[in-house]
């Protein structure tokens, strides 16, 4: 084979190590930059994958859909509100078909909170014309009084509307204004997802939606604490 027609080969060759290498340093400095932000919260840390969160949140299809659906980078720990609640953050990935037949990786990084006390079932995600057009399907908007802002930008939806107002009120909603990226939050059997859309954050990323998380959570124990003074 003449020198001409090795170098091709030798050249995509090294493209690929080159990619695959900084690929895995990208990782490796992600995963240590996870652990000191584990580490400054007091929390634990653990790369390796985990399978047990489809079982652990079945309410939430996020971590059962699509093949080998996995969590791995996961952080644990606990937040004083809500009665002391333990909390996990992480990377779901799975694999699925698109509807031409191809495989696609997917990956949503993701915050939980494991509150102690109840909470009515909710979902607040961002709004849009989709959403307008099928709200038969994906349920009624719930319009949250004193803030039309948060109403024109967020879709809330809730099988107990009144449930539902008694913590999501014109003192949480101005959180979801706050920051620059589109949360996706919902509450179901006392547990809240935290999400962004299918795509892993930075560790930046993490750190900021763990500090908007216990933001949230003390917002919603106040209004859970107000609302047991009311009754």
């Amino acid at each position: 084979m003449l020198i001409d027609d090795i170098m091709p080969i030798v050249v995509i060759g090294g493209a690929i190590a080159g990619v695959l290498g900084f690929t895995h340093l990208s990782r490796k400095k992600r995963r240590r930059g996870l652990t000191l932000l584990s580490q400054s919260q007091g929390w634990a840390f653990d790369p390796a994958d985990r399978r047990d969160f489809g079982h652990r949140y079945p309410q939430f299809k996020d971590f059962s859909r699509g093949q080998d659906n996995k969590v791995r980078n996961v952080i644990e720990g606990r937040v004083e509100a809500l009665g002391g609640s333990a909390i996990f953050a992480g990377d779901c990935s799975w694999w699925e078909r698109s509807s031409g037949g191809k495989r696609r990786f997917n990956t949503m990084s993701f915050v939980t909170v494991e509150s102690s006390v109840s909470l009515p079932t909710v979902e607040i995600r961002p709004d849009s014309v989709l959403l307008k057009l099928f709200e038969s399907f994906v349920g009624k908007d719930i319009e949250i009084p004193g803030d039309a802002q948060f109403n024109k930008t967020y879709r809330v939806t809730s099988p107990d509307e009144a449930a539902c107002r008694a913590v999501i009120t014109p003192r949480v909603t101005p959180l979801f204004q706050a920051t620059k990226t589109s949360l996706h939050v919902r509450i179901a059997d006392n547990v809240i997802l935290i999400s962004t859309g299918r795509f892993p954050w930075s560790v930046k990323g993490f750190g900021s939606t763990i500090d908007w998380m216990r933001v949230f959570t003390e917002l919603l124990d106040k209004e859970q604490t107000n609302g047991r003074s009311a009754a």
